[in-house]
Formats: structure tokens, sequence, C-alpha cells
């Protein structure tokens, strides 16, 4: 009878396990154990740090408005994808008119936003909510 701590079951283990596929993971945990202690709790901190961090924080009124007026700048200058990144926090913050302007730029498209419909009347809407005019969408012309 074989003891189980004989080094004959634990190749016959091992030689089963192996034929199955099933210890290939564990040989390469074993082999490259992961880092423990310092770079892991590096790790843990650095992931607390970006749960904290001010861009996952929501925007108050006064930098949604400050985000919405670097957006124009931004747009004036011609970078058109950090406009929109720009008006695109504004808006989601509820900053009026950078979500009427959201609502201009996904109508028309640009270099950065290809034209969305459906995404340009989210922000019409929201635009309309928070108090801005916005313009009616035009009639369907009629024998089309």
């Amino acid at each position: 009878m074989i003891r189980p701590d004989s080094p004959g079951l634990l190749f016959r283990t091992g030689a089963v396990l192996l034929a199955l596929g099933l210890v290939s993971s564990w040989a390469v945990a074993q082999t490259n154990p992961t880092p423990q202690g310092k770079d892991s709790a590096k790790k843990a901190a650095k992931g607390a740090e970006k749960a904290k961090s001010p861009k996952n924080q929501p925007l108050t009124r006064d930098q949604a408005a400050r985000r919405y007026r670097e957006g124009l700048a931004q747009e004036k200058a011609g970078n058109h994808r950090a406009a929109h990144n720009s008006f695109l926090e504004a808006g989601e913050a509820g900053d009026g008119p950078a979500q009427k302007r959201l609502a201009e730029i996904y109508d028309r498209g640009n270099s950065a936003v290809k034209r969305d419909y459906q995404t340009a009347l989210h922000w019409y809407e929201k635009a309309r909510a928070q108090g801005i005019e916005v313009p009616k969408p035009l009639p369907p012309i009629k024998g089309r």
C-alpha cells in the first residue's frame, strides 16, 4: 500500500493532473510566485489614491462653467478632441451651455466626433431641461 506522503503517490497524482492539463497553471504559479509585501501594498495604495482623485469626483457648478470656457478656448484653437472632453465633463456636471454645445457638436460632427443624432437629441433635451433655449427641429419636407 502507498502512503499518502510517499513520493510515488505524488508522482502518480502529478502525472494524472498533467495528463488532464490541470496542473499547468499551478506549475506556473509555483515557478513565478506573485510579489507579496511592499509591491502589493504599493499597488493597493495607488488604487485607493485613484479612487479619491479629483477626476472621479463630480464637478461643482463653478468648475463646470470653467471647463465649458476652457472648451470654447480649445475649440477656437482648433483642438476639437480636448474641447469635446471639456464640454463632456461640464455637460455631465449639469452645465446647460456645455450640454447645448455638445448637442451641436453631435448634430454636425467634427474632426473628433462623428455625427450622431441620437446623442445630439439626448444633449439637447438635457440643455432644454436646464432652461437653455434650444431651436426646435425643422419639420419634415413633404413629398420626400
